[in-house]
């Protein structure tokens, strides 16, 4: 996950960019606002982004995150010049590309752009179609170059294969190669990974993004993976909604989210009031330490996989003061981790709690405990009425029970967002 953002002018900038466009199409459960049209029996989409601004510096790789729907196709084509801005620019390396009076040629751009779906010509072969682009090349220049790009992507034995004769992950590659061929300034990927299995897809990330940053290319990526993104972008833009789009560094996001919506969107997250943490334990008071807002006026986000046991070997040379107690409500259990959703109680229900849990409780209970020898995946539940519940991540060898009560440590950064 990269850490800051580098200083330097930025070469992509969108300076209050404004998009819309209504269409006719069946109804869909997109979050577009829809004007019915009670005549076709159909509904009016009315799409719409107002006042979007961001920025890319040179050699960046950019995630473009948001929900399905919001606009992230439509801000690539609005870079690429292929939809026309109602207000706002677009410039790159200090020139406008567009704006609602003007707009540069999408040939005369000279970006690269793989879309969602692979588009091959059919009356080309692999290498053909990979050597399109390349035409200010000699034709033992070209070949040598596709024939680079093929070995990259593992698909240099389907060079002389025509488009019909592939599957949906090799025209993936495909587009990709005769994009990663072009070596533009600038490349636009949307959603480029979808087609290809978990492990093809990493491997193909990892060599495309390397080739990428050796081209000294800026890239635009849009994906619904967080994960991926946390892991090789250098800037997120996420569209929060049309008219919100946040950018930042993913360490930066990560830790200091500007909202508990862009927390979750990067990770699993629990929001409790900051109120009802100091009434279960007086050790939350710290967070409001040099913060002027009431507890009764904050909530506090904290993430699963920060929670640590107490005694724990996670806990050593580490002095934490956020503690909770909490009894185990649910446990789903696979082979490398656990997963427990956790009540929250008062430090003193905890210790009148600790004094019932004696041997022959637990014995009662010895049958409800996971062995992760021979059991991949399990889920057992305790329900509990009005609780107040959290989650906590942790290795899958750790023994647990259900109803066991615990004392848990926070190790992590504290997200604090008002109510």
């Amino acid at each position: 996950m990269s850490s800051s953002l580098p200083v330097s002018q930025p070469t992509l900038v969108l300076n209050q960019v404004c998009f819309s466009r209504k269409t006719t199409e069946k109804a869909q459960a997109l979050s577009w606002s829809f004007l019915s049209n009670r005549q076709s029996g159909q509904q009016q989409q009315s799409y719409e982004l107002t006042q979007l601004s961001a920025q890319a510096l040179s050699g960046e790789l950019v995630a473009l995150l948001g929900n399905s729907g919001i606009g992230k196709t439509s801000l690539l084509r609005l870079i690429l010049g292929f939809e026309q801005l109602t207000a706002g620019q677009i410039y790159w390396q200090d020139q406008l590309l567009q704006s609602s009076e003007y707009t540069l040629k999408p040939e005369q751009r000279n970006f690269a752009y793989v879309a969602q779906t692979a588009l091959l010509f059919p009356h080309l072969t692999v290498l053909d179609n990979v050597c399109f682009g390349l035409v200010a090349l000699s034709e033992a220049e070209r070949i040598e170059r596709a024939e680079q790009a093929l070995r990259l992507l593992e698909i240099d034995d389907l060079k002389n294969v025509w488009p019909k004769q592939l599957s949906g992950g090799q025209k993936k590659r495909v587009a990709l190669a005769r994009a990663l061929v072009l070596k533009s300034a600038l490349v636009l990927l949307d959603e480029p990974f979808s087609d290809l299995d978990a492990e093809l897809k990493t491997s193909v990330q990892e060599r495309l993004f390397a080739q990428f940053k050796e081209n000294k290319s800026t890239v635009i990526w849009s994906t619904h993976h967080v994960d991926d993104a946390l892991a090789y972008a250098d800037r997120l833009w996420i569209i929060d909604s049309p008219q919100c789009l946040i950018e930042g560094s993913p360490q930066n996001l990560y830790d200091h989210p500007p909202n508990a919506s862009i927390a979750r969107r990067l990770g699993d997250l629990d929001c409790v009031a900051l109120s009802e943490l100091i009434a279960c334990d007086p050790s939350w008071l710290a967070v409001i330490k040099n913060h002027q807002n009431s507890p009764d006026d904050l909530q506090i986000g904290v993430r699963p996989h920060y929670w640590a046991i107490e005694k724990s070997s996670d806990l050593k040379g580490i002095n934490e003061n956020l503690q909770l107690s909490v009894k185990v409500l649910e446990c789903t259990k696979k082979r490398q981790w656990q997963s427990l959703n956790l009540q929250i109680i008062p430090t003193l229900e905890m210790d009148r709690q600790q004094e019932l849990s004696s041997k022959a409780q637990l014995e009662k209970n010895s049958h409800l405990s996971l062995n992760a020898a021979n059991l991949s995946s399990s889920k057992l539940r305790l329900d509990l009425l009005n609780s107040r519940q959290i989650r906590m991540t942790l290795a899958s060898h750790v023994p647990i029970l259900i109803g066991q009560t615990l004392r848990l440590h926070y190790l992590g950064k504290v997200l604090i967002f008002e109510l």
